[in-house]
């Protein structure tokens, strides 16, 4: 009976060192390298705006003073809406909040396009020793590879190296001049004297609206009833969305473009579609700047204006009667309204 009991002891304190010994191990081995993480860790190029290539953009055929930085490959550098317009201004000093800058670098042997840089202006505090921008740069191996962020913010750097580099730049550190004698215009609100041609016309780029700030409404609101009894939606452009988050703004900015989708009887489909564009072509100063037209539901651009204001004046009857400077569906409040 005690050599059974000796026996037991023994195998218990025999399973006890292996258990210990087991988690020892496992104590003492090191975490895996942090470029051995799952890919799922690092961070992706979810931030890369989507849609970028129709905007104002300029194509460098290799790098320009600093831009030695990113590589000796060709690049074209992209400019939104918003920036756009803030840039035919020459006394322009600083770029408006929302304002985003992507730019393509090409590998050093041009074959295809190596790495993504992007600049976005905030009015965040948290930016505000960049004078309010974010910096982010993305990369990929080959052209069949996925981008990863590599620098910028959200990165131990917070890329402050980047914006070393852009506080010299000559405006609100953006080096690149989008001014219309050197920048490519998109097919879109752009030609090549700005907004609209000699005569008043414009054309005006309908592709992804349906991704603008959009206000769903069951049926008219007020005059709304002008247009139908049925439900709609009504969409702004970026540049009237950004205003819009000043609760004081009394005006849209110039380029700032509203479409409204109405629908039919049954409300299963479209049935018509309206837009207005703000311009600062005097042409349309009865009307604070205002184009109105009826468009083709399956067009994706548009040619608006011409006419001055004849035959628009009901319209902008109308639209006299808006809380903010002729529109109706996005209010400062509470965005209650028709358009």
């Amino acid at each position: 009976m005690l050599k059974f009991q000796i026996g037991l002891i023994a195998l218990l304190i025999g399973c006890v060192a292996f258990i210990s010994c087991d988690q020892l191990v496992e104590v003492l081995t090191p975490a895996p390298p942090e470029d051995d993480m799952p890919g799922e860790m690092m961070p992706t190029a979810d931030m890369i705006p989507t849609g970028y290539a129709s905007w104002l953009s300029v194509t460098y055929p290799e790098p320009v003073g600093t831009g030695g930085v990113h590589g000796e490959g060709a690049r074209t550098v992209y400019i939104n809406e918003i920036g756009a317009i803030a840039s035919q201004d020459d006394s322009v000093t600083t770029f408006p909040a929302g304002t985003t800058i992507v730019k393509e670098i090409m590998d050093d042997a041009n074959t295809f396009v190596q790495k993504i840089a992007t600049m976005m202006k905030t009015d965040d505090p948290m930016f505000a020793d960049h004078n309010g921008w974010t910096y982010k740069k993305y990369a990929r191996a080959d052209e069949n590879a996925d981008y990863m962020q590599v620098k910028g913010d959200g990165l131990p750097d917070a890329a402050e190296g980047c914006h070393a580099c852009h506080a010299a730049a000559p405006v609100d550190s953006v080096f690149v001049d989008f001014s219309m004698d050197d920048a490519m215009p998109d097919d879109g609100m752009m030609t090549d004297d700005g907004m609209m041609t000699d005569d008043g016309t414009m054309t005006v780029d309908l592709a992804g609206y349906t991704s603008w700030m959009s206000n769903p409404l069951a049926g008219p609101i007020l005059s709304g009833g002008a247009h139908g009894q049925n439900a709609r939606t009504v969409y702004i452009n970026e540049v009237g969305a950004v205003a819009l988050q000043d609760g004081g703004m009394t005006a849209y900015p110039v380029g700032t473009t509203v479409v409204k989708d109405i629908m039919d009887a049954t409300n299963t489909a479209i049935q018509s579609r309206a837009i207005m564009v703000k311009t600062d072509n005097p042409m349309y100063a009865e009307h604070n700047g205002w184009i109105y037209k009826y468009v083709d539901i399956n067009a994706e651009s548009v040619e608006i204006g011409g006419d001055g204001v004849d035959g628009q004046q009901g319209c902008h009857g109308c639209h006299l009667g808006a809380a903010v400077d002729s529109v109706f569906a996005f209010p400062i409040s509470d965005m209650d309204g028709e358009g």
